[in-house]
């Protein structure tokens, strides 16, 4: 036993230096049979390391097609976003409500008053910059005095417009400007020019590089490609932060939001806070409370194996991080960092792109080199969207943070954005009503609502399915062709009984649901459910509850309301 341990050992030795016939196997069954016919120890370590070697050669092209994928993926737009932007570019040009003015005219001193809190934030994506501007103002303390500078591009203008002038945010000034309205000085204008070139030279680089050689899969290769092809590192409107104190000349302070940053607190001490003479105040990432903010050194951003950055910066420095920023615009206009930025991405591109890592981070910090001020790290979380950092993060550290910020690819509107943070149960509703939410979870809603047109008032409760796929059988009783156990449908309907609910006819349709084709059959199940009491029943006689045909969805909608024909 021990003379064949050694001879197997051997052999494996040799197979792993390389000599012999790298020919393999298809399947571990032929493996065996090499084996037994041959009685080889050698040819079975050689077979065993050729099986192995090409089975790694696939899981590497596996998860290089993964990442390709992913980063096509952070590049699509969702259907109803795109959708979103149609509809309200259409609302733009037959709704006189949805061009009037942004802000009203008796509001417009706003816009310069250095006694208003002003932010600012740079997206062409309308559904993102309402979620920072609604929670921003929800948690303020003192949501009169904000201002919101939203800049976007020339096909975002129309519907961002159109979108906050029809949906106005109660004390807050929103104002929508496009690039186009701004009349660029001309240095200005070529600066902008040769930064999106640049910075187009870099992602071609990259993504060239990435798709034509077999590079072998590593965490320091998987960074490159995340951060060099991830649409931020792409967005114009990204790249100019630059030139905010361009953009905002009659302005001395404002707070920079990321349109990815969700505010969970009120964020207005920050124009309080006094920078000591320094340009900007940021978070730095240092919560692991001994100032070693992991993963985020100057080494995690730049190359120091470059001597021309080893020589000028130190690798243990701390990074600041982009989503929440301030930034003193009369500091920032007596200094040099635009240039500087400018410079070293000059300089970047003559090394060959070899100084930092892809990405806005890494010439920014080269740029505001000593002008920073920090910002208690607690003020901010990020990391969230990316498939493996998000786990680290604690529920406690989410909810104690002023802004979560989703930095990864995966962004919440996005389908590979996380499940629990893009799907769940939601309602809207028109301004005349007031509706006080007072419990909710991800597929359950109760609220109050008060008619104040019509003097009415009422309880309603929303339940959808759980958002996780595997748990919505446990919710759904179900009339159709694969019914739930008797004893589940009779618990049911007690309970409806119970509370003294009827079940408000749907008009149109019998079935809401109905199931992909499966060898030419189709389910048909009725889950979607309106139930009333008699006294809401008696308050609305008028109302009716009516099918609305499905464009896209599964699901039958239920239009409830009175006056429907």
């Amino acid at each position: 036993m021990k003379k064949l341990r050694d001879e197997l050992t051997r052999a494996l030795i040799e197979a792993k230096n390389g000599n012999g016939n790298e020919g393999g196997v298809e399947s571990f069954d032929e493996l065996v049979k090499v084996l037994t016919l041959k009685q080889d120890l050698e040819a079975f370590a050689f077979k065993t390391k050729a099986m192995i070697s090409r089975m790694e050669r696939e899981v590497q092209s596996a998860r290089k097609q993964e990442s390709v994928y992913w980063h096509l993926a952070s590049h699509g737009v969702p259907k109803s976003l795109h959708c979103l932007s149609l509809k309200l570019a259409e609302e733009y040009a037959v709704n006189a409500n949805a061009r009037s003015r942004l802000p009203p005219p008796e509001h417009v001193f706003r816009l310069v008053d250095p006694t208003f809190h002003h932010l600012v934030l740079l997206t062409d994506n309308v559904l993102a910059a309402n979620v920072v501007v609604t929670s921003t103002v929800e948690n303020s303390a003192n949501p009169e005095k904000l201002v919101f500078h939203i800049v976007t591009d020339k096909k975002t203008y129309t519907p961002m417009h159109a979108w906050f002038a029809t949906n106005s945010i109660n004390s807050a000034v929103v104002e929508v400007r496009g690039l186009h309205h701004y009349d660029w000085p001309e240095e200005v204008s070529a600066g902008v020019e040769e930064m999106m070139e640049t910075n187009h030279l870099i992602w071609k680089h990259f993504y060239n590089n990435y798709k034509e050689k077999d590079l072998d899969y590593s965490e320091e290769h998987n960074r490159y490609i995340e951060e060099a092809l991830t649409p931020s590192s792409l967005s114009l409107l990204n790249h100019l932060r630059i030139y905010i104190p361009e953009l905002f000349p009659d302005l001395n302070k404002v707070v920079l939001l990321d349109d990815d940053v969700v505010v969970q607190h009120d964020i207005s001490s920050l124009w309080e806070l006094d920078l000591n003479g320094k340009v900007s105040g940021s978070v730095f990432k240092s919560w692991c409370k001994d100032n070693c903010c992991p993963g985020s050194k100057y080494v995690n951003f730049l190359n120091f194996s470059h001597p021309f950055i080893s020589s000028n910066f130190d690798g243990n420095q701390c990074a600041w991080l982009y989503g929440v920023n301030i930034y003193d615009l009369q500091a920032w206009r007596k200094s040099n960092i635009t240039e500087t930025y400018y410079q070293w991405l000059k300089l970047n591109i003559k090394s060959g792109l070899t100084f930092w890592v892809p990405g806005l981070l890494p010439p920014a910090l080269i740029a505001f080199e000593g002008q920073v001020h920090p910002i208690d790290s607690s003020w901010i979380v990020t990391d969230l969207g990316y498939r493996h950092r998000s786990e680290e993060i604690s529920i406690e550290r989410l909810g104690d943070a002023a802004v979560v910020h989703f930095s990864g690819p995966a962004k919440p509107w996005l389908e590979i954005g996380l499940p629990e943070a893009r799907r769940g149960l939601c309602i809207l509703w028109n301004r005349p009503l007031q509706v006080d939410i007072s419990l909710s979870n991800p597929n359950f809603i109760h609220a109050h609502v008060q008619d104040h047109v019509e003097d009415l008032e009422w309880d309603v409760t929303f339940l959808y399915g759980n958002p996780q796929f595997q748990q919505r059988r446990h919710l759904w009783p179900r009339d159709g062709l694969h019914p739930i156990r008797q004893q589940r449908s009779d618990l049911f309907r007690e309970f409806v009984s119970n509370i003294r609910l009827m079940d408000l006819e749907i008009k149109g349709c019998r079935f809401s649901w109905f199931s992909n084709p499966r060898n030419g059959f189709v389910t048909r199940e009725k889950l979607d459910r309106i139930l009333v009491n008699w006294e809401w029943r008696y308050l609305l006689s008028d109302a009716l509850a009516i099918a609305i045909p499905s464009s896209s969805s599964d699901h039958t909608p239920s239009l409830c309301g009175r006056n429907l024909s």
